[in-house]
């Protein structure tokens, strides 16, 4: 199997029912790609990863997703999914990202899944700090991270695992352990005290007329157990109060799973390849990313 160039071919096949260029031309807001939000837990600043590369004309898709290209950037943006400083990072001189994907926070630093590393950023000075090579896990797809206050978790589709990174709340060392044979392994969503949430995107799956994604919950001790939501090509996961969202390229939609709900329920469809999303740490409103038209669609929650 050869994954990596089939997540391009989701693009073309799945967003919104209909033909839709592999690399989407840039529009006014300048984003390209956009793939992962995150809050800062005590700021509320909102920060987007752009994979980059859509103005590139002679590049290949798969060379645009996963090319080890320095175009990736990280964005600052508003509540209502305007951009208030497209590229934020990487700071004056500081290291280029490739493709960043899944963000997360951790004391005042910025994490980044960039294809087969993870890279810590001081959100204060934007400098680089520590990077964590995931090569010798074999990791070619680095995809979304969450942070449980004490371990860092990192998703990686192409080779249907996730991994557990230790370390990262202080200075020092980190240590790295795979974790789960999970089926393409997408977004990761976790609450204090709970089940790691586990979206799954199987890359074989693309182009099918039948997918078999499932959005799990792992205990990371025995086999993971599947929720109610139904089958699809899940990608973004986020836990507010209790309920769980989650988007899925099948459906181009994005379904919630209200606590104390037995099913889940399609809150938003018509979405161009809906990524990581995030909830408002206020519950007003989802943020998600729709890779395809390169815009971040705001979703009212109340």
């Amino acid at each position: 199997m050869q994954p990596l160039p089939l997540i391009l071919l989701a693009a073309t096949l799945l967003a919104a029912g209909e033909p839709v260029a592999a690399t989407p031309p840039a529009l006014a807001s300048g984003l390209e790609m956009p793939e992962s939000i995150v809050e800062h837990p005590r700021t509320q600043a909102l920060y987007c990863s752009n994979i980059g590369g859509a103005g590139a004309a002679d590049a290949t898709p798969v060379q645009v997703v996963t090319g080890k290209d320095g175009n990736g950037f990280i964005s600052r943006v508003n509540p209502d999914g305007s951009v208030a400083e497209l590229r934020f990072l990487p700071g004056a001189g500081e290291p280029r990202l490739n493709g960043p994907k899944g963000l997360a926070i951790v004391g005042d630093a910025l994490w980044i899944a960039d294809i087969d590393r993870v890279v810590e950023v001081d959100l204060a000075s934007r400098k680089t700090g520590r990077v964590v090579d995931l090569v010798p896990h074999g990791v070619t797809f680095a995809n979304d991270l969450c942070f449980d206050g004490a371990t860092l978790f990192c998703s990686d589709t192409a080779g249907d695992q996730v991994l557990a990174i230790s370390g990262v709340a202080g200075p020092g060392a980190v240590t790295v352990k795979s974790l789960k044979h999970l089926p393409g392994a997408n977004g990761l969503a976790r609450a204090p005290g709970g089940p790691l949430l586990v979206a799954g995107f199987p890359l074989a799956d693309l182009g099918k007329p039948d997918v078999t994604g499932r959005v799990w919950s792992s205990d990371l001790e025995g086999p993971p157990d599947a929720t109610p939501f139904p089958r699809g090509l899940w990608d973004g996961i986020a836990i507010h109060a209790g309920t769980t969202y989650v988007t899925d390229w099948a459906a181009n939609a994005l379904w919630v799973l209200d606590i104390g709900a037995a099913e889940p329920r399609k809150l938003v469809d018509g979405l161009a390849g809906p990524a990581d999303l995030c909830v408002l740490a206020d519950g007003s409103a989802a943020l998600v990313p729709e890779m395809l038209a390169n815009r971040i669609r705001r979703v009212a929650l109340k």
